[in-house]
This record gives C-alpha cells, sequence and structure tokens, in this order.
C-alpha cells in the first residue's frame, strides 16, 4: 500500500498541474465567456438597454447565477471529472 502525504495530495490537487486547475479549465468559462454568456441571457430575457442601472444590474446577476449553475455541476460530477483527468 502506498503512503501519500498531505502535502502530495494538496499538490496533486490545487497544484500548477492539479486536478483541481484542470477540471475547472474544461468546466467553467473564463471571465469572458462568463460575461458573453450573460449577455446572452440577458438579451433573450430582457433584450433591452434603455435602462443602463437596470441592465447592469441584471448582467451582474446572472453572471452570477451561471457561475453558481457550473460552479454546482462541477461539485456534483467532481469525482466523475477526476476520473476521467486521471
Amino acid at each position: 500500500m502506498t503512503t501519500h502525504s498531505f502535502e502530495n495530495i494538496k499538490k496533486e490537487l490545487q497544484g500548477n498541474k492539479g486536478l483541481i486547475k484542470r477540471i475547472r479549465k474544461v468546466h467553467l468559462p473564463d471571465t469572458i465567456r462568463m460575461s458573453e454568456l450573460a449577455q446572452e441571457l440577458y438579451i433573450s430575457k430582457f433584450n433591452s438597454y434603455d435602462n443602463v442601472d437596470f441592465a447592469l444590474n441584471n448582467l451582474l446577476a446572472l453572471e452570477y447565477e451561471i457561475y453558481l449553475e457550473k460552479q454546482r455541476l462541477i461539485t456534483e460530477g467532481f469525482i466523475e471529472y477526476a476520473d476521467i483527468e486521471a
């Protein structure tokens, strides 16, 4: 049986080439893509930029909702993703 230290496991999960970074890279869009997704959703829901405050508030809220959904999916599928990445 192989003994793994806490530091080795931490590095494997959180390091520069760690599992968490690889999963995030594949399953969590970068900030530019997240804002694009929010804009697409905003246009489909509201399709108006007449009120700038309303638009900005809703764009930020939509982007955060998208992030939370992506985070939920990553958390729920972490073990499955880990098997794929391993």
